[in-house]
């Protein structure tokens, strides 16, 4: 029987163990999907208190509290660290199969040292241990992102952020910070508030936006701000996969429509929006840039929590499976235009995965590998069957070799360690294979499999 937590954990064959540390364990980090606040890593902060750094910003392990009947002052609200670290410690232990479990003691042994189990019992003491060693050189922003050999962390950022962070991050050594364009409020047509953001975005351009003409040249004046520092990717959240072909004609119309006070009806919501993500996939691949799509979230479900806690309070939960109709659509909509960027396919609905994974073998282009990627498994989905399911389907349906690896989706510093627990996954799962004699065992197979996964596709992929 193994040991808990051991350097073993999921390896489970000799030639899996192998592979992680030959190859996966010393691979750099490239996370090109991350919500971590750059200002933090531009100012190397030092979190005085572990509570900030491990849960103020992680809505997973709020939702896992709130399942667990935690009073939602003790995990956003105003009680003290000490309490809110306690709550914490009385959730842990009853997280047995949720990669909280893992990741948690993976995270306190990283970064702290702890091999105890956290416990109420032992929650005063670990939390002690965890503040003087967060206390110490080395323990900042970029010097924990450093110690799991971060290379570069892509944020999401919208297109009206000043990006003065990624500004004084500019010539830093390595862990490297990139904006990334989350571009959710440029299609908010049915918000009730696009107006009013129309008219933040004039005044952070210089020009009032009051026509289609407008609108794009705006748009495009902060793609260029973006791409002027080092923007490669941009994402989009798609909790409903809807879209048809809109004439500009159409668009121009409808969004004067708009501007002069008028609540369009349903089609013609759907029509407005669908041109401008049309017009954004266009842009990006003027720039070389990177579409990530992240589809299939229902992210109204508790009024009293969006209320309470904010849009992203860790409450959404899995839609039905998606219109990959309407998908297809979009992508050979551009494709057809010769505007088809690099993509990105995520699901959030488990019914949905080898379904994205056949897309990529439907939009291809001569020299570029793996031009449609399917993502990583995301949300509801990072988890051990989750990540194994996916890299079946993904091997069996597509190029594995192509795939560009895991990232964080994470607003939490110490979360990095999901790339090693999606790495130990893969040496797994490719393991298994070598050892029932399906794949040699040799590094020029096995070994590189392992290493492109982990970051060599993901560096070539996302340089273009």
């Amino acid at each position: 029987m193994a040991n808990f937590m051991d350097d073993t954990l999921l390896l489970n064959s000799k030639t899996a163990v192998r592979l992680f540390e030959d190859h996966a364990k010393a691979c750099p980090v490239l996370d090109f999907h991350c919500h971590l606040d750059p200002v933090w890593i531009a100012d190397d902060t030092q979190f005085d208190d572990v509570v900030d750094a491990w849960l103020t910003y992680d809505p997973y392990k709020w939702r896992a509290m709130r399942i667990n009947g935690i009073a939602e002052e003790r995990i956003t609200g105003n009680a003290s660290k000490a309490d809110k670290f306690a709550a914490w410690a009385e959730t842990l232990p009853r997280l047995a199969g949720n990669p909280l479990f893992h990741w948690s003691y993976m995270e306190l042994k990283q970064f702290f040292g702890v091999e105890a189990l956290l416990t109420p019992e032992t929650a005063d003491a670990i939390h002690a241990k965890c503040n003087e060693r967060l206390s110490q050189p080395g323990m900042s922003a970029r010097g924990i992102l450093s110690q799991l050999n971060v290379e570069m962390v892509c944020t999401s950022d919208d297109l009206l952020d000043s990006l003065d962070a990624h500004r004084r991050a500019v010539g830093q050594t390595a862990p490297g910070v990139l904006p990334s364009l989350r571009a959710d409020s440029v299609v908010a047509i049915d918000s009730g508030t696009y107006a009013e953001w129309l008219k933040k975005l004039g005044k952070s351009v210089g020009f009032a936006v009051e026509s289609l003409d407008d609108l794009e040249r705006a748009v495009s004046a902060r793609l260029d701000v973006f791409d002027a520092l080092g923007c490669c990717v941009a994402d989009l959240g798609l909790d409903r996969a809807a879209f048809v072909e809109t004439p500009r004609a159409e668009a121009s119309g409808l969004l004067d429509r708009l501007l002069s006070g008028e609540n369009l009806d349903a089609a013609g919501a759907l029509a407005l929006k669908s041109w401008l993500i049309a017009f954004l996939g266009t842009e990006y691949a003027r720039r070389n840039w990177v579409m990530q799509l992240h589809v299939g979230a229902h992210r109204y479900t508790s009024s009293r929590l969006r209320e309470l806690v904010g849009a992203a309070g860790g409450f959404a939960c899995m839609g039905p499976s998606v219109d990959i109709i309407a998908i297809c659509s979009l992508l050979d909509h551009l494709e057809s235009q010769g505007s088809l960027p690099r993509t990105i396919l995520f699901n959030l609905n488990p019914t949905d995965t080898a379904m994205f994974a056949s897309v990529t073998g439907s939009f291809v282009e001569d020299g570029v590998p793996g031009k449609v990627q399917y993502g990583p498994a995301w949300w509801y989905n990072d988890h051990e069957p989750g990540m194994r399911n996916h890299l079946e389907v993904l091997a069996s349906t597509g190029v594995l070799g192509r795939f560009i690896g895991m990232t964080t989706d994470s607003r939490s510093v110490l979360s990095y360690v999901r790339h090693e627990y999606f790495r130990r996954i893969l040496c797994d799962t490719v393991g298994t294979w070598v050892e029932a004699g399906k794949l040699p065992g040799d590094a020029r197979h096995a070994g590189q499999l392992i290493e492109d996964i982990c970051v060599n596709n993901a560096r070539s992929w996302l340089n273009g």
